[in-house]
């Protein structure tokens, strides 16, 4: 609501409250509500092109990972939900064993989380793809 009133939008507020209708005037949000910073327009400036578009026209995200171990090689999986309506993720292998100094890039999506491991397993880490549009 804050960026519609900053771009001059009109709010029209849908709702049988009269105390919901007066939080949600477009007064009461310029009053109650900071303007949002550059940064903060810029991402919603971009995320409202996509939704009136109704496609995303930005590229997919990659990821690259480089293994910078100086001997062990590592084998990446990444995390899936075994089914819809549990919350038990599944490890599915996407590349073994990149060794020292290799890279290795694949596609992904935001919020998609990754588990790199050596051969032993003892050491483990996890990276969830961030992207800010």
């Amino acid at each position: 609501l804050k960026w519609l009133t900053q771009n001059q939008v009109s709010v029209i507020p849908r709702t049988t409250s009269v105390r919901h209708l007066k939080e949600n005037s477009g007064m009461s949000i310029a009053t109650r509500i900071p303007d949002l910073e550059e940064e903060e327009q810029t991402l919603v400036d971009a995320a409202v092109r996509v939704l009136l578009k109704g496609r995303a026209d930005l590229e997919q995200p990659k990821v690259t990972f480089v293994n910078q171990h100086s001997e062990v090689p590592v084998h990446i999986y990444w995390l899936s939900l075994s089914s819809p309506n549990s919350n038990n993720k599944e490890e599915v292998l996407i590349k073994e064993n990149l060794v020292p100094s290799e890279s290795f890039e694949t596609m992904s999506y935001p919020g998609h989380t990754f588990v790199v491991y050596d051969d032993s397993k003892a050491f483990r880490e996890e990276f969830t793809v961030q992207v800010q549009y």
